[in-house]
Protein backbone atom coordinates (compact mmCIF):
# COMPACT_ATOMS: atom_id res chain seq x y z
CA UNK A 1 0.00 0.00 0.00
CA UNK A 2 1.38 3.57 -0.35
CA UNK A 3 0.97 6.63 2.41
CA UNK A 4 1.01 9.67 2.07
CA UNK A 5 1.27 9.41 -1.96
CA UNK A 6 5.06 8.06 -2.02
CA UNK A 7 5.33 5.04 -2.73
CA UNK A 8 7.69 2.55 -0.35
CA UNK A 9 11.32 3.54 0.13
CA UNK A 10 11.05 5.52 -2.56
CA UNK A 11 12.45 8.53 -0.50
CA UNK A 12 15.07 6.84 1.00
CA UNK A 13 16.91 5.86 -2.57
CA UNK A 14 19.59 3.99 -0.12
CA UNK A 15 22.83 3.26 -3.02
CA UNK A 16 25.02 0.43 -2.19
CA UNK A 17 26.83 0.51 0.99
CA UNK A 18 30.08 0.54 -0.65
CA UNK A 19 29.31 2.71 -3.73
CA UNK A 20 27.72 5.22 -1.47
CA UNK A 21 30.44 5.37 1.23
CA UNK A 22 32.89 5.87 -1.69
CA UNK A 23 31.45 8.47 -3.15
CA UNK A 24 30.64 10.30 0.56
CA UNK A 25 34.80 9.72 1.34
CA UNK A 26 35.84 11.03 -2.35
CA UNK A 27 33.57 14.41 -1.59
CA UNK A 28 34.19 15.27 2.26
CA UNK A 29 37.89 13.62 2.60
CA UNK A 30 39.39 16.38 0.63
CA UNK A 31 38.17 19.21 2.86
CA UNK A 32 39.77 17.32 6.45
CA UNK A 33 42.95 19.42 7.04
CA UNK A 34 44.52 16.24 8.70
CA UNK A 35 43.99 13.19 10.51
CA UNK A 36 45.51 11.31 13.87
CA UNK A 37 45.90 7.85 13.88
CA UNK A 38 42.85 8.03 16.35
CA UNK A 39 40.66 9.78 13.97
CA UNK A 40 41.40 7.16 11.34
CA UNK A 41 40.92 4.46 13.65
CA UNK A 42 38.40 5.66 14.37
CA UNK A 43 36.91 6.43 10.99
CA UNK A 44 37.39 2.86 10.39
CA UNK A 45 34.92 1.88 12.72
CA UNK A 46 32.13 3.70 12.28
CA UNK A 47 32.88 2.70 8.27
CA UNK A 48 32.17 -0.85 8.91
CA UNK A 49 29.45 0.07 11.54
CA UNK A 50 27.39 1.78 8.36
CA UNK A 51 28.28 -0.20 5.86
CA UNK A 52 26.93 -3.16 7.73
CA UNK A 53 23.80 -0.62 8.58
CA UNK A 54 22.99 0.12 5.62
CA UNK A 55 23.58 -3.57 3.74
CA UNK A 56 20.38 -4.44 6.10
CA UNK A 57 18.96 -1.44 5.15
CA UNK A 58 18.76 -2.13 1.58
CA UNK A 59 17.94 -6.12 1.70
CA UNK A 60 15.08 -5.47 4.19
CA UNK A 61 13.72 -1.89 1.84
CA UNK A 62 11.28 -4.08 0.54
CA UNK A 63 9.28 -4.29 3.81
CA UNK A 64 9.61 -0.40 4.12
CA UNK A 65 7.03 1.94 3.16
CA UNK A 66 7.40 5.36 4.09
CA UNK A 67 5.36 8.34 2.82
CA UNK A 68 5.51 11.83 3.42
CA UNK A 69 3.94 12.28 6.49
CA UNK A 70 5.74 9.48 8.33
CA UNK A 71 8.42 10.67 10.64
CA UNK A 72 11.83 8.93 10.99
CA UNK A 73 12.93 8.77 14.70
CA UNK A 74 16.51 7.37 16.00
CA UNK A 75 16.56 7.05 19.92
CA UNK A 76 20.31 7.71 19.72
CA UNK A 77 22.57 9.78 18.08
CA UNK A 78 24.98 7.28 17.05
CA UNK A 79 24.86 3.62 15.39
CA UNK A 80 21.67 3.58 12.62
CA UNK A 81 20.96 7.41 12.82
CA UNK A 82 24.75 7.60 11.32
CA UNK A 83 23.57 6.24 7.70
CA UNK A 84 21.80 9.47 7.36
CA UNK A 85 24.97 11.43 5.58
CA UNK A 86 24.50 7.82 2.84
CA UNK A 87 20.85 7.99 2.32
CA UNK A 88 20.20 10.28 -0.42
CA UNK A 89 17.01 11.75 0.55
CA UNK A 90 15.05 15.13 1.39
CA UNK A 91 12.87 15.16 4.57
CA UNK A 92 12.10 17.47 6.81
CA UNK A 93 10.78 14.80 9.44
CA UNK A 94 14.02 13.34 10.97
CA UNK A 95 14.38 13.58 14.23
CA UNK A 96 17.25 12.09 16.19
CA UNK A 97 17.41 12.28 19.96
CA UNK A 98 21.06 12.79 22.07
CA UNK A 99 21.78 11.78 25.28
CA UNK A 100 25.72 11.34 26.47
CA UNK A 101 27.52 8.36 25.08
CA UNK A 102 26.09 9.25 21.93
CA UNK A 103 27.14 13.06 21.83
CA UNK A 104 30.32 13.75 23.57
CA UNK A 105 33.55 13.31 21.75
CA UNK A 106 34.91 12.87 25.20
CA UNK A 107 33.30 9.65 25.68
CA UNK A 108 33.84 8.44 22.06
CA UNK A 109 38.13 8.67 21.81
CA UNK A 110 37.43 12.53 22.05
CA UNK A 111 35.90 11.97 18.10
CA UNK A 112 32.96 11.08 16.51
CA UNK A 113 32.72 10.83 12.56
CA UNK A 114 30.79 11.42 10.58
CA UNK A 115 29.02 14.14 12.89
CA UNK A 116 28.25 17.25 10.90
CA UNK A 117 27.13 15.20 7.98
CA UNK A 118 24.34 13.84 10.14
CA UNK A 119 22.99 16.81 11.33
CA UNK A 120 22.20 18.23 8.07
CA UNK A 121 20.15 15.82 7.50
CA UNK A 122 18.34 16.13 10.83
CA UNK A 123 15.03 18.29 10.98
CA UNK A 124 14.91 18.45 14.76
CA UNK A 125 17.68 17.31 17.31
CA UNK A 126 16.11 16.19 20.96
CA UNK A 127 17.94 16.99 23.84
CA UNK A 128 17.80 15.40 27.29
CA UNK A 129 19.95 18.36 29.25
CA UNK A 130 20.76 21.86 28.43
CA UNK A 131 24.11 21.01 28.45
CA UNK A 132 23.82 18.40 26.02
CA UNK A 133 22.79 20.86 23.34
CA UNK A 134 24.93 23.43 24.65
CA UNK A 135 27.77 21.24 23.82
CA UNK A 136 26.80 20.50 20.39
CA UNK A 137 25.18 24.13 19.90
CA UNK A 138 29.20 25.23 20.35
CA UNK A 139 31.03 23.02 18.05
CA UNK A 140 28.05 22.48 15.15
CA UNK A 141 25.47 25.07 16.04
CA UNK A 142 25.65 26.17 11.68
CA UNK A 143 24.48 22.70 11.21
CA UNK A 144 21.52 22.49 14.08
CA UNK A 145 18.20 23.13 12.03
CA UNK A 146 15.86 23.02 15.18
CA UNK A 147 16.45 21.81 18.60
CA UNK A 148 14.69 20.42 21.34
CA UNK A 149 15.26 20.25 25.44
CA UNK A 150 12.84 16.57 25.90
CA UNK A 151 14.03 14.90 29.31
CA UNK A 152 14.32 11.87 30.35
CA UNK A 153 11.39 10.19 32.52
CA UNK A 154 8.63 7.53 33.21
CA UNK A 155 5.15 7.39 34.00
CA UNK A 156 4.55 6.84 37.94
CA UNK A 157 4.81 3.43 38.68
CA UNK A 158 3.62 3.88 42.18
CA UNK A 159 5.98 3.58 45.27
CA UNK A 160 5.66 1.38 48.39
CA UNK A 161 4.00 2.68 51.94
CA UNK A 162 6.95 3.38 53.72
CA UNK A 163 6.92 1.63 57.12
CA UNK A 164 10.20 2.67 59.70
CA UNK A 165 12.47 -0.70 60.60
CA UNK A 166 15.00 0.62 62.60
CA UNK A 167 17.08 1.86 59.35
CA UNK A 168 17.03 3.77 56.40
CA UNK A 169 16.47 2.01 52.63
CA UNK A 170 18.77 4.15 49.53
CA UNK A 171 17.58 2.69 46.22
CA UNK A 172 20.43 3.28 43.09
CA UNK A 173 19.92 2.67 39.72
CA UNK A 174 22.81 2.82 36.91
CA UNK A 175 25.57 1.45 35.85
CA UNK A 176 28.50 1.23 37.49
CA UNK A 177 31.07 3.47 36.45
CA UNK A 178 32.87 6.64 36.87
CA UNK A 179 30.70 8.84 35.28
CA UNK A 180 27.54 7.78 37.70
CA UNK A 181 29.62 8.70 40.53
CA UNK A 182 28.45 5.99 42.92
CA UNK A 183 31.78 5.68 44.63
CA UNK A 184 31.06 9.44 46.31
CA UNK A 185 27.73 7.96 48.05
CA UNK A 186 29.71 4.65 49.35
CA UNK A 187 32.49 6.99 50.56
CA UNK A 188 29.48 9.70 51.97
CA UNK A 189 27.97 6.13 54.22
CA UNK A 190 31.11 5.60 56.46
CA UNK A 191 29.62 9.49 58.42
CA UNK A 192 26.30 7.84 58.80
CA UNK A 193 25.61 7.50 62.58
CA UNK A 194 22.04 5.73 61.70
CA UNK A 195 21.85 2.10 59.98
CA UNK A 196 21.40 2.46 56.27
CA UNK A 197 21.03 -0.49 53.77
CA UNK A 198 21.50 0.25 50.59
CA UNK A 199 20.56 -1.47 47.31
CA UNK A 200 22.23 -0.43 43.88
CA UNK A 201 20.53 -1.73 40.81
CA UNK A 202 22.97 -2.45 38.18
CA UNK A 203 26.67 -3.37 37.66
CA UNK A 204 30.07 -2.02 35.99
CA UNK A 205 33.83 -1.41 36.52
CA UNK A 206 33.54 -0.01 39.64
CA UNK A 207 31.57 -2.67 41.41
CA UNK A 208 34.90 -4.17 43.14
CA UNK A 209 35.81 -0.81 44.34
CA UNK A 210 32.29 -0.01 46.00
CA UNK A 211 32.05 -2.77 47.99
CA UNK A 212 35.54 -2.03 49.40
CA UNK A 213 34.53 1.06 50.48
CA UNK A 214 31.25 -0.18 51.98
CA UNK A 215 33.03 -2.48 53.83
CA UNK A 216 35.09 0.01 55.43
CA UNK A 217 32.13 2.38 56.07
CA UNK A 218 31.56 0.38 59.39
CA UNK A 219 28.85 -2.06 61.15
CA UNK A 220 25.62 0.72 60.43
CA UNK A 221 25.71 -0.14 56.80
CA UNK A 222 24.39 -3.45 54.53
CA UNK A 223 24.11 -3.71 51.00
CA UNK A 224 22.58 -5.33 48.28
CA UNK A 225 23.93 -5.28 44.46
CA UNK A 226 21.53 -7.72 42.28
CA UNK A 227 23.19 -6.68 39.81
CA UNK A 228 21.13 -5.42 36.38
CA UNK A 229 17.09 -5.70 35.89
CA UNK A 230 14.37 -5.45 33.25
CA UNK A 231 12.13 -2.89 33.50
CA UNK A 232 9.22 -4.85 34.68
CA UNK A 233 11.35 -6.23 37.28
CA UNK A 234 12.34 -3.05 38.31
CA UNK A 235 9.57 -1.55 38.91
CA UNK A 236 8.19 -4.17 40.94
CA UNK A 237 10.83 -4.18 43.13
CA UNK A 238 10.12 -0.37 43.40
CA UNK A 239 6.51 -0.73 44.63
CA UNK A 240 6.91 -3.41 47.31
CA UNK A 241 10.52 -2.71 48.98
CA UNK A 242 10.52 -0.72 51.98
Amino acid sequence: SKRGGVPPIQQWKVLHPIRHQYLFFSRNLSDRKCFSLLKDHDWGIHFLLVRSLLSHLNKNSKSLNIGDYDILYFYWGLRWSQVLPFCEFKRDNIIVRFHGSDLYNERNNHYIPFRKEQLQKISLSVFISNMGQQYLESRYGEYLKRKLIARLGTKDEGLAIYEPEGYKHIVTCSNMVELKQIDLLAQALKYSDFRIKWTHIGDGPLRTKIIKLIKEAGENITYSFPGYMDHPSLFAFIKTTQ
